[in-house]
């Protein structure tokens, strides 16, 4: 605060005038009061910083890149943090102008707290949804005298051959009434280093309600699927959904899995090294099941493993798991689990081949001597008028 004084002698007092020095606070931008007031319980750090630096640069141009450079962030999970505040209707996109919401009337000016159902409302409204179409008949005999149907605007929804993930206004009330999902939210953004869209909101949403997985079981799998370089909601979604399928519900079935997923992964490590494999990516599940039969299941030595992998190259010419699998199929079934057994195998197969090939060759000899028996007593009719052995005799 500075303070002067001025000798203005009028009438012998002195005049005091006050300067406020606001510093920082005299430049201000605005930000509308319903942020703080309804949508800061469902967004993360990453949303708010993204819509603050919008609000203050609102008279440049921006881009997903530029402002990705300036807040250090990624370009796609800007354009996550901006469909975030569409959806919550604070900020429109539209072809790549961003500007305020358009208001639709007078009641948009109410806040969405007061436009959100009731509980009871809502609870109505579900049975409404979910309640079956049905019409007296009366060739039935009934005679109760009327037609029963619900509002035509609400059906009953098409059976689906796949879970549909809740809309986005259902997830946004979900977040803001239901802790837990929020805090499975919460730290699914911590593991995974990134701000999670609507969409990954709802996916897990649909994985804890509709697949029955629960939320601590959710973030083993986000931590698993972090580990194993396979951090997205994609995989997630995939991983949850096997899970729930193999009725894998509590952690102490969650650890049991991620300790078997974790083994065949170090099997598979092991048999690419083996196989001198280099930069292979992520296994397949065909990959990871092999790898663990031979190692865990079989345990076979790393130079039987080599020994298979290279006599299927020199068979085949490429390497092909299935061949080399029908391989070490076989030295387990004979029981052939080092390469001094394996060497007496092949020995013996030697000699047993050697033997057929004794009896096939004396086969062969006898068929050829018949063959040559019928062929001395044929004759070229036209070989010997040439030699004029047929002409007759004076």
């Amino acid at each position: 605060m500075k303070r002067s004084f001025t000798n203005l002698l009028n009438g012998g007092y002195y005049i005091m005038s006050f300067n406020l020095n606001l510093g920082c606070w005299s430049s201000v931008f605005a930000v509308p009061t319903r942020i703080v007031d309804n949508d800061i319980k469902l967004a993360s750090s990453y949303h708010l910083k993204v819509l603050l630096y919008i609000l203050r640069n609102s008279d440049h141009a921006m881009t997903y890149e530029s402002i990705g450079s300036a807040l250090d962030m990624h370009p796609g999970d800007v354009k996550d943090c901006i469909n975030f505040w569409a959806d919550r209707e604070v900020i429109s996109v539209d072809e790549n102008m961003i500007s305020p919401y358009p208001a639709k009337n007078s009641e948009s000016v109410i806040s969405s707290v007061e436009r959100e159902e009731t509980p009871e409302k809502e609870e109505e409204r579900e049975k409404l949804y979910h309640q079956e179409e049905f019409e007296a008949d009366d060739e039935t005999g009934d005679d109760s005298g009327y037609t029963y149907q619900p509002s035509p605007v609400i059906k009953s929804p098409r059976p689906l051959t796949r879970p549909s993930r809740p809309d986005i206004k259902h997830v946004a009330r979900m977040l803001s009434t239901d802790s837990e999902l929020a805090a499975l939210m919460e730290e699914a953004q911590m593991i995974l280093g990134k701000t999670l869209s609507s969409g990954d909101a709802a996916t897990l949403l649909m994985l804890r309600d509709t697949y029955g997985v629960p939320a601590e079981v959710l973030i083993m799998i986000i931590q698993y699927c972090a580990s194993v370089d396979k951090g997205n909601m994609h995989a997630v979604e995939k991983e949850a959904i096997n899970w729930s399928d193999e009725g894998i519900i509590t952690m102490e079935q969650a650890d049991e899995k991620i300790k078997d997923l974790t083994e065949r992964r170090e099997a598979w490590n092991r048999v690419s090294r083996v196989f001198g494999f280099k930069n292979v990516g992520s296994p397949t599940k065909k990959q990871l099941e092999f790898a663990s039969r031979w190692t865990a299941e079989w345990k076979f030595s790393d130079e039987m493993l080599r020994e298979a992998y290279e006599r299927c190259v020199d068979a085949k010419g490429i390497y092909e798991m299935n061949y080399i699998n029908g391989i070490l199929s076989n030295w387990h079934k004979n029981k052939i689990f080092n390469m001094d057994e394996l060497r007496s195998a092949d020995a013996a197969r030697m000699m047993s081949d050697k033997g057929d090939k004794k009896i096939s060759d004396t086969a062969q000899s006898i068929h050829n001597k018949k063959h040559s028996y019928n062929i001395e007593r044929t004759y070229d009719i036209g070989e010997l008028e040439k030699r004029s052995i047929l002409d007759e005799q004076d």
